[in-house]
């Protein structure tokens, strides 16, 4: 009897820690160009001028954050566009940049859907040089650049959703990027199966451990 109460007591915790910890709620990425790991380089912007990148837009797309550095106590205003085409597809803008402080502009309007082949440009129309955190170079010698390789750095952006969402909300997105970027069977579908694996194998546990231990 004691066995299955303190069974029964720990399922019931994880249950409830679940729920609290997945019905939190907070912004949420949409997406973002990080890819390798943060390179601790700098790519500067100066007074007047406009840096472009190359960057599919992902959809959901309501606010750019990037992560910026400043020998100004305030800089800025920079402004930030989602071009593609020589088209305008949004704006906004970041008005007091901080040193070491990350900035986040609210696009207009939002990117509902996906934008592949788009590009996002900064024009710096402050008087002080800014400095945009790039993180697509691997730092020298680490795992994922043993040649050492120098690659242009360009600045890190985060894309992010509109609002605040809990991870529960937000099922059936993870569950269709879950399927992503795997073999072409793979789909929604895979998230609730390797749940379902999790679930049957805790279950097999519990079985073996009432089996194996005396009732009492």
């Amino acid at each position: 009897m004691r066995v299955r109460l303190a069974i029964g007591l720990g399922f019931a915790v994880v249950a409830v820690g679940l729920l609290i910890s997945l019905g939190r709620s907070d912004q949420r990425l949409a997406g973002t160009n990080a890819q390798v790991q943060v390179s601790g380089n700098a790519v500067p912007v100066a007074a007047g001028r406009v840096l472009c990148q190359p960057e599919g837009i992902p959809a959901d797309t309501a606010e750019v954050r990037v992560y910026v550095g400043t020998p100004a106590r305030v800089a800025g205003p920079l402004d930030v566009t989602f071009r593609k085409g020589g088209r305008v597809l949004a704006t906004g803008t970041l008005r007091e940049l901080r040193d070491g402080v990350p900035a986040t502009a609210s696009m207009s309007p939002r990117i509902a859907n996906e934008v592949p082949g788009a590009k996002v440009c900064f024009h710096n129309r402050g008087r002080s040089r800014i400095y945009l955190a790039g993180d697509r170079t691997p730092v020298r010698g680490s795992g994922a650049n043993p040649y050492g390789t120098v690659f242009d750095d360009e600045p890190r952006v985060d894309y992010l959703r509109p609002g605040r969402e809990s991870w529960l909300a937000l099922a059936g997105t993870i569950a269709h990027r879950f399927g992503l970027e795997k073999t072409s069977f793979f789909g929604p579908w895979t998230m609730w199966v390797v749940f379902g694996l999790i679930g049957c194998t805790w279950l097999a546990a519990v079985l073996l451990l009432l089996r194996r231990l005396p009732a009492r």
